[in-house]
């Protein structure tokens, strides 16, 4: 079942797959909740059509969730749709350590929500702005995996990243110096990569 809505497209068997899943949809029952979360992000990324049903998919997966599991949950912001990117949103506000403000610190987390709140889709920001105050904790100063975004495949998420990097260092000031050396550091890294692909790929040439 996995394989057939792990499609880059829709199949004749997407319906009926899906039709069974959420015959087995409880937030009690030992299901593999997170597997599931990403399964139906893709399915969604593509076949928007599916927006009516999986979206209450996901929000009843998502009330099944331990607290720990957050960061692996909110991977939907970083899809290039937007739609999947408002669906996680909603859905995270179903995890029940989200729903009753009561969610531990963690860098995953609190990076994965900051990058959706200066997401350049108003309606994603504006949404992940009431899971950042159920969240209820600082920032602070561990960028590593703003740093990682900047170069994330998909270019909604690289410029979400960078608003947040600006947004985090704006508050923090005194961490301008070293992440500017960090930024320094990848920028010579990737250029450094970039060169040996290109002189690969001119050797290979006949």
């Amino acid at each position: 079942m996995e394989r057939i809505l792990l499609s880059s497209k829709k199949t004749g068997l997407h319906d009926k797959v899906l039709q069974i899943i959420y015959l087995h949809m409880d937030p009690i029952l030992p299901l593999p909740r997170l597997r599931m979360l990403s399964v139906l992000y893709h399915v969604l990324g593509v076949v928007p059509a599916y927006k009516a049903s999986i979206g209450p998919a996901l929000n009843e997966l998502c009330l099944g969730l331990q607290s720990d599991e957050l960061a692996p949950a909110l991977y939907g912001v970083y899809s290039k749709d937007v739609h999947v990117r408002l669906a996680c949103l909603n859905a995270i506000k179903c995890i029940p350590s989200v729903a009753n403000r009561c969610v531990p610190q963690n860098v995953e987390v609190a990076t994965s929500i900051w990058i959706a709140l200066h997401d350049p889709d108003k309606s994603v920001a504006e949404m992940a702005e009431d899971i950042w105050d159920r969240y209820g904790h600082e920032f602070g100063t561990d960028y590593s995996i703003l740093f990682r975004a900047l170069s994330h495949i998909n270019y909604n998420v690289r410029v979400a990243a960078a608003e947040a990097l600006a947004a985090a260092l704006d508050e923090n000031p005194d961490s301008i110096q070293e992440s500017l050396s960090t930024l320094f550091s990848l920028y010579i890294h990737d250029i450094g990569r970039t060169k040996i692909k290109s002189s690969k790929y001119y050797e290979e040439i006949p």
